[in-house]
């Protein structure tokens, strides 16, 4: 987790995270607040686009449509705030267009999505040159797995040593006795099936 807070004025980009090495990124939370004495573009800075830079590469850097599309919002949240499993806005004073001054607090976690990155990674956020003149606070915090100091998975046992029973099925004692021996391991889940539970493909020792 790495929180960050930066007052912008007179830039044309807005740093949010630099890491070195290996792992991805889970998920972002921020807060924004700017103030202009045009209140009828008191929105307008989320038009800035994102920069996601992987491994310092240009050919696999991503770049985004806008503020809010990276938070899975549309027409500057104009639905105020909406709360869902991987995304929201859970603070949003809406009166921006009146008195220019704005406050968001935003949300979005990359579960089906992961960023996965083996040297570096790299977010920046454009300020569009009307706004490059009235200040913005941004105040982030990043959830990112680092992986530079991971062990390598142990592989599956060559040989789990399971009895069949006549039906030519695992033997549930020795199965439960498996089960134990990892010790959570293994994740599995319940089906309804001939076979008392499914294994997964994940080994998460």
């Amino acid at each position: 987790v790495e929180h960050n807070l930066r007052f912008i004025f007179h830039q044309e980009t807005v740093p949010l995270l630099q890491v070195e090495g290996e792992g991805h990124l889970a998920g972002v939370s921020m807060r924004v607040r700017g103030i202009t004495d045009s209140p009828n573009f008191a929105f307008s800075y989320l038009e800035g686009d994102e920069t996601t830079t992987i491994d310092g590469q240009e050919e696999t850097s991503i770049r985004g449509t806008g503020f809010e599309d990276y938070f899975n919002g549309a027409y500057y949240f104009h639905e105020g705030v909406s709360v869902f499993p991987n995304h929201g806005v859970t603070g949003f004073d809406q009166t921006g267009s009146v008195t220019g001054r704005t406050d968001m607090a935003i949300y979005r976690y990359f579960i089906g999505d992961l960023v996965p990155y083996r040297e570096s990674l790299d977010i920046s956020w454009e300020v569009i040159s009307l706004w490059r003149d009235w200040p913005i606070e941004f105040e982030t915090v990043f959830y990112y797995y680092d992986c530079s100091d991971c062990a390598e998975p142990e592989p599956w046992p060559a040989s789990l040593g399971w009895d069949l029973d006549r039906d030519g099925k695992i033997n549930h004692r020795d199965l439960l006795l498996w089960m134990n021996d990892l010790r959570g391991a293994s994740a599995f889940n319940s089906i309804p099936s001939p076979w008392p539970y499914h294994f997964t493909e994940r080994w998460n020792p």
